[in-house]
């Protein structure tokens, strides 16, 4: 069964280590740019590279691996969450906010109504601190993490 090399799961390694994309392409030896296209799905890597990918990880080189038909579905989901991601990126905050409140609810097994029912509940709670904030004169945060403002 042929191979192809998992830039998912080499990405989630990383970030498991808590290694910082340019930190981690020194260790390995190649440049951070060389390193993103590889995580991107531009590159491959050389079984030389894997093999130090796979050791700086402290896992097994075949694990970076997965069978060529897996290596289609991932390249598929990455295509639709790069599409969904750059989607997410042209929302206004309040838009983004409802995104976020209506993906966790079907994420944790809610229907679609379910889902946006929470999300406008969510909604209603960002409507109320953003008000209050903006009566004692502070600027409202939006309620994710990226710290961008109303």
């Amino acid at each position: 069964m042929k191979r192809a090399f998992d830039r998912i799961r080499l990405r989630e390694l990383r970030r498991a280590k808590r290694l910082k994309g340019i930190e981690f392409a020194k260790r390995i030896g190649c440049s951070n740019d060389h390193l993103s296209r590889i995580e991107n799905g531009g590159t491959s890597p050389s079984r030389k590279l894997v093999e130090r990918m796979a050791k700086v990880l402290r896992v097994p080189a075949e694990s970076l691996y997965v069978a060529e038909a897996m290596a289609g579905a991932l390249s598929t989901r990455s295509r639709e969450e790069n599409e969904l991601l750059g989607a997410f990126r042209r929302l206004s905050p309040q838009q983004a906010d409802y995104v976020v409140a209506l993906a966790l609810s079907l994420a944790d097994g809610g229907s679609l109504d379910a889902a946006a029912a929470a999300a406008q509940g969510y909604m209603a709670v960002q409507e109320s601190r953003r008000a209050s904030a903006a009566q004692a004169g502070k600027p409202a945060r939006r309620g994710g993490t990226d710290g961008r403002q109303a």
